[in-house]
């Protein structure tokens, strides 16, 4: 399931890709209207979006939509430093013992084809790939309370 937070006709909704096309939860009673709201949800909703995507309606060309990041402004955006191989012999610095965790500005969340605004201070932008997720989506992943706070308390 691919989850999507975006705009079409002036309206900020949740969705699904289904190839070139959007699964639209705007005329939805039932499903959440944010993403945040979608996964604290559970499983329930995830069944009714999942219940929408093979009913085949309401369905929206990707190309009419304008994406967002799937939680435009989550409560936290935590990162972990020298987290693969590659960044750690680009540095020139030894692998760490433990991960070393620092935080982004929410502001910094951009969504898809959205330009990157380069200060003019700059004459160029360094870049890099982020992978991040909910923890209420992990949460499915643990059967233990005691592992899920672990988790939400990083």
């Amino acid at each position: 399931m691919k989850l999507v937070t975006f705009t079409e006709n002036q309206h900020t909704r949740i969705g699904a890709v289904v190839g070139e096309e959007v699964v639209d939860t705007l005329h939805s009673l039932t499903l959440p209207k944010t993403m945040l709201g979608f996964l604290q949800a559970g499983q329930p909703a995830k069944e009714q979006m999942q219940h929408l995507i093979d009913s085949g309606l309401n369905r929206l060309a990707l190309n009419d939509v304008t994406l967002h990041a799937p939680i435009p402004r989550p409560g936290k955006y935590l990162a972990i430093s020298l987290n693969y191989a590659d960044h750690i012999a680009e540095t020139g610095k030894e692998r760490p013992e433990y991960p070393s965790f620092f935080s982004k500005a929410t502001s910094s969340i951009i969504g898809h084809q959205t330009p990157i605004q380069r200060p003019k201070v700059s004459d160029k932008l360094d870049y890099e790939g982020e992978l991040a997720w909910s923890s209420a989506v992990m949460s499915d992943m643990f059967q233990s309370n005691k592992h899920l706070m672990s988790l939400r308390a990083l």
